[in-house]
């Protein structure tokens, strides 16, 4: 609220001709700054319509009291002193405005920025729980892997004899015994099984001439995370 001081108030006992409202005679309320970081307490969107409204009720306040400046001026009959008071009011009130105009723009800056990085940070998350669940499925299904290399061999459509590099796990699993197996159910060409103990679960890389196909599933989930990050970048 505006208030004048001791002296000031003396000196309009003394001499009512006019009024002479310093810049230090106003209270000027704090202006809430955005604060930095997520916090768990408050979610954003509160955060952003507090300070709004904060906002609001400072300019609202500021024109309340520019009035009732303005009135108690007219009443009295200090028509310099109402002048500089509006003029007072009217620079404060912009000033204010101003600041308010900022908040809301560094509040709207920032939600965008935290959008973002919560973007980020599910994207991440999802693909970490993604990968572990088709780990697990992979264990639990053998069919699974199963369709991955039929699908694989399907794409190379090699009509020469190619090479099959699975992980240990895989050769372990499925062809220790050889891969007669899988060739009556593709009618695939001859082809040689290799365990390759530098892939991880999940691999498989065919090789055919000049040819090659890697249909492993920690390939493919890369692909798919890198497509999405680069659009999420873009939106």
């Amino acid at each position: 609220m505006f208030k004048l001081n001791q002296s000031l108030a003396d000196q309009m006992n003394l001499n009512k001709s006019c009024i002479v409202i310093t810049q230090d005679d106003f209270l000027l309320p704090e202006i809430p700054r955005p604060e930095q970081g997520i916090q768990e307490q408050i979610s954003d969107e509160e955060r952003i319509e507090d300070a709004k409204r904060k906002a609001e009720a400072i300019i609202n306040e500021a024109k309340r009291k520019s009035e009732e400046t303005r009135r108690s001026a007219w009443r009295e009959g200090y028509a310099e002193g109402k002048a500089a008071a509006e003029r007072e009011a009217g620079d404060f009130i912009r000033e204010l405005s101003n600041e308010a105009r900022t908040i809301f723009t560094n509040l709207e800056k920032y939600k965008q920025e935290l959008f973002r990085d919560l973007k980020e940070n599910l994207l991440a998350l999802s693909f970490e729980i993604a990968e572990k669940i088709v780990n697990v499925a992979l264990q639990r299904d053998d069919k699974i892997y199963i369709g991955i290399v039929e699908k694989a061999i399907e794409n190379l459509k090699s009509t020469e004899k190619f090479v099959l590099r699975v992980s240990r796990t895989e050769y372990e699993k499925f062809f220790k015994d050889g891969a007669q197996w899988l060739r009556d159910e593709t009618g695939c060409m001859p082809f040689e099984v290799v365990c390759d103990p530098q892939m991880g679960e999940g691999g498989c890389i065919l090789e055919s001439g000049d040819r090659m196909v890697n249909a492993g599933v920690q390939l493919q989930l890369s692909k798919i995370a890198h497509l999405l990050t680069e659009k999420t970048k873009t939106e």
